[in-house]
């Protein structure tokens, strides 16, 4: 449960949420930007097999809230150029909301990363391509979003900062926390790491970032 993902050098690549430059390839993208870049490789290969759910969750006092967002950022432009239909989920938004089923089909709206989505957003456009759940059914919000999506991203506080966020992340494919080096001990990861599992959410690893 320790697997460390990625070591990055710094904690957000504002870049990737620019247009991309370069020869197209088949599918539209740019051939040099046909791969994940290295530092996200290993993680996209272990996690992303299908319809995949993941929580990126920032660990105790080792990563704040605004580096966790520029990871799940940076993370979705490098899978939306990879060619998968991706959907951001700020946690700490939705768990201020009023409780939901399913999410509301005209609320995404697009980021300036190719085929990436955030939800909910108030400013807002219908997707095409989403397909409403039947009025029988008794999915629940994130059910939805897998169907429609290759990849759903949810963005997590730490589990101290926001009640709720062990039980989203539980609902998860996988979970992996996110951790400064020289901020965080092995020890705070492991408390960490096991206060998710104790919950239920199946924890992936790590990716460890360096803080500016």
């Amino acid at each position: 449960m320790s697997r460390h993902f990625a070591v990055l050098g710094k904690a957000a690549s504002p870049e990737l949420f620019e247009s991309h430059s370069g020869s197209p390839s088949p599918l539209g993208v740019p051939v040099e930007s046909a791969l994940p870049s290295p530092e996200y490789r290993e993680l996209i290969q272990h996690l992303f097999h299908g319809p995949t759910a993941v929580a990126i969750v920032g660990g105790n006092f080792g990563a704040s809230t605004e580096n966790v967002s520029a990871i799940v950022e940076s993370l979705a432009a490098e899978l939306g150029v990879f060619g998968k239909r991706v959907v951001i989920v700020p946690v700490n938004k939705l768990l201020r909301m009023n409780p939901i089923t399913a999410p509301n089909e005209t609320a995404f709206a697009p980021t300036h990363a190719p085929r990436v989505w955030l939800w909910p957003s108030p400013a807002s456009q219908k997707i095409e391509f989403f397909k409403s759940r039947e009025s029988d059914d008794r999915s629940n919000w994130l059910d939805s979003l897998r169907r429609n999506f290759d990849c759903v991203l949810l963005d997590c506080p730490h589990i101290d900062e926001a009640p709720g966020v062990t039980e989203v992340g539980a609902m998860a494919d996988a979970a992996v926390l996110v951790v400064e080096t020289g901020l965080t001990s092995k020890h705070q990861i492991q408390q960490d790491q096991r206060a998710l599992q104790l919950r239920g959410a199946r924890v992936a690893g790590s990716i460890l970032i360096q803080g500016s």
